[in-house]
């Protein structure tokens, strides 16, 4: 409780949710977009949404977001080199904080997060491995059946439809991640009311002409992926279906320019029937 100005209790009011792309894009780092970190902030609690080379924003213009942060949790969606790649600079971030870092493990992949990323990154790659790599690091399996952090529950989600299995996230009704997937019905269910669908969306589809009716939907999501990737028409279709408030195409093919990403957002707006844009590097999001 805080007093006001007319030395009457008014009551605090709830932190704010924030989700900050630091790596909208796939793949490839490009002048201004960075591959796949995204940054949730409410209050004291910090949650890090893969670990690709969006991370060095926070020793740049997005260092803010690590003030007060004692305590941060990481979720890795899967392990392809665009969205680990980060863990390598783990130093200029948390040699005065702990990570919790949470990765697929034996429910999905044949060994634990711990057992697949100290393979990954160790000496030669790196001078030590990447338990030791800074002071304070538990790597965890993630918890299928869900976990709270700071009692905000946490859901999770296995994607099957990529080249190997991917993770999809959702944070309270804040938002929900899905990335590295080919449209998926079942994200509607999943994603269902959150404030910010984050979906990947790789390539641009045909914008039917006429209106998409529920029906159509679940045949049009099938046509709609390609090579573990989804399409702006997914995206829309995923959003309208799961009642979101607005919708956020993310990983971006580095192959496309700003506008084309951009085009592609505005193109399917219409089907989306909600707010539809897309991410951009260290643009914030309220969630």
């Amino acid at each position: 409780m805080i007093e006001n100005g007319n030395g009457k209790d008014a009551v605090d009011k709830p932190a704010k949710a924030v989700l900050t792309p630091l790596g909208s894009g796939g793949w490839i780092p490009v002048k201004g977009r960075h591959t796949a970190c995204y940054a949730f902030k409410k209050g004291k609690t910090l949650v890090l949404l893969d670990f690709g080379t969006g991370i060095t924003r926070l020793i740049e213009e997005h260092d803010y977001l690590l003030n007060g942060i004692e305590k941060v949790t990481g979720i890795i969606s899967h392990y392809h080199i665009d969205h680990i790649m980060g863990l390598f600079y783990l130093p200029a971030f948390f040699t005065n904080r702990h990570l919790d870092l949470y990765a697929p493990g034996k429910g999905l992949y044949s060994k634990s997060a711990k057992d697949i990323l100290e393979n990954t990154f160790q000496p030669p790659q790196l001078p030590r491995k990447l338990a030791d790599f800074i002071p304070s690091i538990e790597i965890k399996d993630i918890p299928m059946s869900g976990m709270k952090i700071d009692g905000i529950d946490i859901r999770f989600r296995a994607q099957m439809s990529h080249v190997h299995p991917t993770v999809a996230v959702r944070i309270g009704d804040h938002l929900a991640y899905c990335t590295d997937t080919e449209p998926e019905y079942e994200t509607i269910g999943f994603a269902m009311g959150v404030n910010v669908l984050l979906h990947d969306c790789w390539f641009a589809d045909k914008i039917p002409a006429d209106v998409v009716t529920p029906a159509q939907v679940k045949d049009l999501l099938g046509l709609s992926g390609q090579n573990g990737h989804s399409s702006n028409l997914a995206v829309a279709l995923l959003a309208r279906e799961a009642k979101v408030r607005t919708a956020v195409t993310i990983h971006h093919n580095p192959l496309n320019s700003f506008l084309e990403i951009e085009k592609m957002a505005i193109d399917a707006a219409g089907i989306a029937a909600v707010e539809m844009t897309y991410a951009e590097d260290g643009k914030s999001i309220e969630c």
